[in-house]
């Protein structure tokens, strides 16, 4: 029967018995190539995974190994430090007493060294010594003085000692002239002068004209005539041109002066 209703028939359709058309099932073939991208880098990933754990391996070894070479090397030398330790401990008393030895060997040395330039010391100090002495004496030679006493007034004030009691390295008469001393040796002179008078004045030394000492007598006990004295000293340095003078108005025959070149 006929219904009336017309089939189109499609391009690419099938018509089968049972009066239906069907459409053939068309297959979509994909690209396989991403999958072969992710299998490579799958691969790659492994590969490195790979020969990162074998160089991790080396690594290990290689410092296990030179760990080890370091405390064996250790190791030696404690026991080569326990070795000698026990030699020194051993050998501590031979060291004191070669120590001992040693010190006492010096000491010797030093004294006998000490006692070589003590006596080195003593032949050089025997020369200078007696050179010493012999200066002393030559300068005792060379030093001068006088003591010189009854005084009486020269001229004016001027007091002049005739009586010469003693000298040494001095020519008076040339030296000690009317009451004036003139030294013939420039140097250090000590002046002393003892006064005694029959009345209580002032007494002076001069030099060169300029007072450099003065005293006045006092009374002196006397049973029969009153006598003053005074006493004078002066510490001065001359020249050959200097001059030295004892003034006073009055003297007794008893008084004196004395100069010594220091």
């Amino acid at each position: 029967m006929d219904s009336g209703i017309q089939m189109h028939v499609y391009e690419d359709t099938s018509t089968y018995k049972d009066g239906h058309t069907y459409e053939p099932i068309k297959t979509v073939k994909k690209d396989d190539t991403g999958l072969i991208s992710w299998k490579q880098r799958s691969i790659i990933f492994i590969l490195i995974l790979v020969v990162s754990l074998v160089y991790i391996a080396i690594g290990l070894t290689v410092t296990y190994f030179i760990l080890h070479s370091l405390i064996d090397e250790k190791m030696a030398n404690m026991d080569r430090r326990i070795d000698e330790l026990s030699e020194s401990n051993t050998s501590i008393p031979e060291i004191i007493k070669k120590m001992v030895r040693e010190n006492s060997e010096r000491d010797a040395n030093f004294e006998r060294k000490i006692e070589y330039l003590e006596g080195r010391i003593i032949e050089l100090e025997e020369p200078l010594n007696m050179s010493s002495k012999q200066n002393n004496v030559t300068r005792l030679f060379q030093k001068v003085g006088f003591t010189s006493c009854g005084g009486s007034i020269a001229s004016e004030s001027r007091i002049k000692f005739t009586s010469l009691r003693s000298s040494h390295g001095i020519n008076v008469s040339t030296s000690y002239d009317e009451g004036r001393f003139s030294p013939n040796k420039a140097g250090f002179y000590l002046v002393l002068s003892n006064i005694l008078s029959n009345s209580q004045d002032g007494y002076f030394i001069r030099k060169n004209g300029n007072e450099i000492a003065r005293a006045w007598t006092h009374y002196s006990d006397s049973h029969t005539t009153p006598r003053y004295t005074a006493s004078l000293a002066a510490f001065v340095q001359l020249s050959l041109n200097d001059v030295i003078t004892i003034e006073g108005k009055s003297v007794d025959f008893s008084s004196c002066l004395t100069m010594v070149q220091l």
